[in-house]
């Protein structure tokens, strides 16, 4: 387990590194269209993080029968596949039609965009099923090759003048290569990663109640986490977004010091009287990260944000503080959710995700449509989130006793 903790977090450092490496060479109107379109892709992720999710919960039931086990991951593959083509070519028409809103000029970093996303599918779901057969050292180095391959490609096309396209499109051309090295490496058979085949959707009938519970609920309290960094591009000039986008990048650290964590306590989730000690520590380091990374950038912001990013973005270091405590409350609180979605707690998961989700609503409906008041909003949301699972684990323990 500590070798598959070093390898997501390496897999979330090179996964942040994308983003003061863009930062560093393109200018901020640039940047923030590549955040802007990589923040579509995080929303996505939220999906693919529920794919996750479910395919570890999945692989951990049938992990002692693998035929059933290949057959529930192929129906995964081909519900996930079909309904992430049909609503990509969706989204990619509607944002080409409303490009001159957003503050694009070409359609084709869109094209690149829907190409991305589509790529996550195989990725996701062959991490997610090594994790669940307790394989975590060959996930860890899945994730890890496909984080360096995105990194890589990108940072080549933005260099020979691909721009945003290019910053985009290296990451669903890193994420196939990575599949496809480990479909070579006879990991996974190609139609468990690509299978389209409708029909064998019917084979998750058994599965249906925690593949939606547990969607449902990860989407809607994943989806919160970048709605700062879509409003600023509504809110705000093209440049300040881009600005924003740099800050909320450093804020969004605290979701992937706890991502590492989360996958490691979703297995242990699904029997969690045997290993309630495990996710009690996993839920206290996460907290005790969060409020690490805050106290670093409430002492001395200006300095991290001129070292990670550059002075270009100090304009809006006065927000670093408040964005990095709503991020770090809602990935306390995503965590939590994750666990109770894993251990078969469905109505409070969805009881869990329908506060966070409806404090964040109402918080932005009373405060405002401010960067400063949707930053609010979050945190509130993910305070609640956290309190909600306080309090049903105390109300639980006394039940029990």
């Amino acid at each position: 387990m500590a070798g598959f903790y070093f390898l997501s977090a390496l897999t979330s450092f090179f996964n942040f590194l994308y983003y003061p490496v863009m930062a560093r060479i393109t200018p901020p109107h640039i940047y923030g269209e590549i955040q802007f379109l990589v923040t579509i892709i995080f929303q996505v992720m939220v999906v693919f993080m529920a794919l996750n999710v479910v395919t570890i919960i999945l692989s951990v039931r049938y992990n002692t029968n693998k035929p059933q086990l290949r057959k529930s991951v192929g129906a995964l593959s081909s519900l996930f596949n079909n309904l992430t083509v049909g609503l990509t070519v969706l989204a990619v028409i509607l944002l080409v039609i409303f490009r001159h809103s957003l503050h694009f000029n070409s359609p084709v970093a869109f094209i690149a965009l829907g190409i991305a996303i589509i790529s996550t599918v195989p990725f996701t779901i062959a991490v997610g099923k090594l994790q669940g057969q307790d394989r975590f050292i060959a996930a860890g180095l899945l994730s890890v090759g496909g984080s360096v391959l995105k990194l890589l490609i990108s940072t080549s096309l933005v260099i020979f003048g691909f721009g945003a396209t290019g910053a985009v499109i290296g990451i669903g051309i890193g994420q196939l290569l990575a599949v496809f090295v480990a479909i070579s490496l006879g990991l996974f058979s190609y139609r468990e990663l690509f299978n389209f085949r409708l029909q064998d959707t019917k084979l998750l009938s058994n599965d249906k109640v925690v593949i939606i519970v547990a969607g449902s609920s990860i989407v809607i309290t994943n989806l919160i986490i970048t709605a700062d960094t879509i409003g600023a591009k509504f809110i705000l000039s093209s440049v300040d977004a881009g600005i924003y986008a740099g800050i909320a990048t450093l804020a969004k650290i605290a979701i992937y010091i706890v991502s590492p964590l989360m996958w490691m306590v979703i297995s242990s989730a699904v029997e969690p009287h045997k290993n309630s000690k495990k996710i009690g520590l996993i839920i206290l380091l996460s907290s005790l990260m969060c409020l690490g990374l805050l106290a670093a950038y409430a002492l001395m912001p200006q300095f991290i944000i001129t070292l990670l990013i550059g002075t270009q973005y100090l304009t809006a270091s006065h927000l670093l503080v408040l964005a990095t405590a709503a991020m770090g409350a809602l990935a306390v609180a995503t965590l939590l959710n994750t666990i109770l979605a894993a251990s078969g707690k469905y109505k409070p998961t969805m009881q869990h995700a329908s506060i966070i989700f409806g404090c964040f609503v109402g918080g932005v409906i009373l405060l405002g449509m401010q960067i400063e008041h949707i930053l609010l909003s979050q945190l509130i949301a993910g305070g609640c989130g956290i309190a909600y699972y306080v309090g049903y684990k105390l109300i639980h323990q006394r039940e029990v006793s």
